[in-house]
């Protein structure tokens, strides 16, 4: 089985959780530039939809980042754990989460692409902080579904994959520019990020992986902290309290 994406955590991070946590044997090939991509891999793979990332398995292939985790799940997953939900209700919330975090990433994307230096970047981020926007709202949404609970749905499922990997993806985004974000203004958001990191296979590969970049350098106005950096910025902001 192969798992194509870039040399970044973006947004496969999560997929490669799961595949750890599933304890799958995947290759995983990383186009070494946009070039590489467009140019060579991207036409001569067969895939129906080519796109990053990308699952073949035998003579099966598979994009994007909301159908892969599916796939993995139904196929090699056990199903006594209920990755996907319990049943249709809970499965449908699932989905919800997944809507829930979209919403999420367009809004980072937006103050992502659009400022030319790191001033601006600042500005466009403390815009998007403000109580009434979608990052914050949105957060204290999560952490009302969360409560007091160890996982989303009372156990865990793929919609804790995803809420702990955005809690501290977008996080990294915004402690870089040495804003509060508003996922760590949620001690049980918080809670449950260092939960999931812990869990087997995801600690290794958590561990193994905090100076990998978030994002590509040269898309970004400012420099971006790792996760080692997300860390040690986290627990300073804590001492200080």
């Amino acid at each position: 089985m192969e798992l194509g994406y870039w040399d970044l955590k973006g947004f496969a991070e999560p997929i490669r959780w799961l595949i750890r946590y599933l304890k799958l044997e995947v290759k995983e090939t990383n186009p070494k530039t946009p070039e590489d991509w467009f140019a060579n891999t991207k036409v001569n793979l067969g895939l129906l939809f080519a796109n990053l990332p990308y699952l073949i398995d035998g003579d099966f292939n598979l994009t994007e980042s909301c159908a892969i985790p599916v796939y993995l799940i139904r196929k090699y997953g056990n199903p006594t754990e209920q990755l996907l939900g319990k049943d249709i209700q809970e499965e449908a919330r699932v989905r919800m989460i997944d809507g829930v975090l979209g919403d999420i990433r367009l809004a980072l994307m937006k103050v992502i692409f659009g400022p030319k230096n790191p001033a601006e970047a600042r500005v466009a981020f403390e815009k998007e902080l403000l109580v009434s926007s979608v990052i914050p709202t949105k957060a204290n949404f999560l952490s009302n579904c969360l409560g007091d609970k160890d996982f989303l749905f009372g156990h865990l499922t793929y919609a804790d994959f995803m809420l702990a990997y955005y809690t501290e993806f977008v996080s990294a985004f915004i402690f870089s520019l040495d804003l509060e974000s508003p996922f760590y203004a949620h001690p049980n958001l918080v809670q449950h990020m260092k939960r999931v990191h812990s869990l087997p296979g995801v600690k290794d590969r958590y561990e193994s992986s905090k100076s990998i970049a978030y994002a590509a350098a040269f898309y970004l106005p400012f420099k971006l902290l790792t996760a080692e950096e997300v860390e040690q910025r986290a627990n300073k902001t804590t001492s200080t309290k």
